[in-house]
């Protein structure tokens, strides 16, 4: 037996109904998850013992509570991650439209080694961030940050009969609109956003597993990076004027996500000038709750 490969590594997910515990009980109605890489894994404290013998020894070690967690990188596609938009809003879909909400989803996650037949399972496991990066001239890529109860690991493959992940096409960053403000925009060279759930493992006596997790503001910030053609965006953050980002993206097959930030605030403007080439504004923002939407988000596909 060899050393396992990255290249035949593989993620499996199936929605939990109970917090923490496998569907079903049973390897079956796992759905394999589109994935560029991931670092999810186990992580515990560890407690050296403070006792003194004389002899200038350590002699005992124990280790705290279970946190694993990590990140799930992506290459954005059509329909491919509903499942994990719809937790990382805390929210479902309304035909085709997903909006920011207060309901918990859960998820399974087994991660696996075929080729040296081990397997991790990740149980109670929530989107507790996520990011998208757009840029010209490539795939749109991202990531989403899970925060799981429980992890175990064992020989085989432990998923028997997964269902086939989607098949649609990536999204790019150079098909599609960038609105802003509710006028279009052709000066943008980048975007980012980022989505931050402030979730908390809440941990009890006589286990080393949290029993169950807590949630705080549905809190979205991102950048914007454009060419300085003039001051239209800059005098936004200087007069604290409110503005908006709606993106447009559209794959081979013409599918489309739009994602509408309906009520944003600058948080800084910088113009930096370090070359001779073209002067870049980079802004953050903050998303705020729109009174219309009741909503700091609104993901639609078509």
């Amino acid at each position: 037996m060899g050393f396992s490969s990255g290249a035949q590594r593989d993620l499996f997910y199936k929605a939990e109904s109970v917090y923490g515990v496998v569907e079903g009980g049973v390897p079956t109605g796992f759905t394999e998850m589109r994935n560029t890489e991931d670092s999810v894994s186990l992580a515990r404290d560890n407690f050296v013992s403070d006792e003194r013998r004389g002899d200038r020894g350590i002699h005992d070690l124990r280790l705290g509570n279970k946190q694993p967690a990590g990140d799930i990188g992506f290459e954005f596609s059509y329909t491919s991650f509903d499942d994990f938009l719809e937790a990382a809003l805390c929210s479902a879909w309304n035909t085709d439209e997903l909006k920011k909400g207060t309901t918990l989803s859960s998820f399974s996650v087994v991660k696996s080694f075929s080729d040296i037949s081990r397997y991790q399972l990740f149980t109670g496991g929530v989107v507790n961030t996520m990011s998208l990066d757009v840029k010209p001239n490539g795939m749109v890529t991202g990531s989403f940050g899970f925060m799981f109860k429980d992890m175990s690991s064992g020989a085989g493959a432990y998923v028997t009969t997964p269902s086939a992940t989607g098949v649609t096409h990536p999204f790019d960053g150079f098909t599609g609109s960038i609105t802003e403000g509710g006028g279009a925009i052709a000066v943008v060279s980048g975007l980012t956003m980022n989505l931050d759930n402030g979730f908390e493992r809440n941990f009890v006596l006589m286990s080393n597993a949290n029993p169950q997790v807590t949630w705080g503001k549905s809190n979205i910030t991102g950048t914007v990076t454009l060419f300085f053609k003039d001051s239209t965006e800059y005098d936004k953050f200087v007069a604290e004027t409110e503005s908006a980002i709606v993106l447009t993206l559209q794959d081979l097959d013409a599918n489309t996500i739009e994602i509408n930030l309906p009520r944003i605030k600058y948080t800084s403007a910088e113009t930096p000038v370090n070359s001779d080439g073209a002067t870049i504004i980079t802004m953050n923002f903050q998303a705020l709750d729109d009174s219309g939407e009741a909503s700091n988000i609104v993901i639609t596909r078509s």
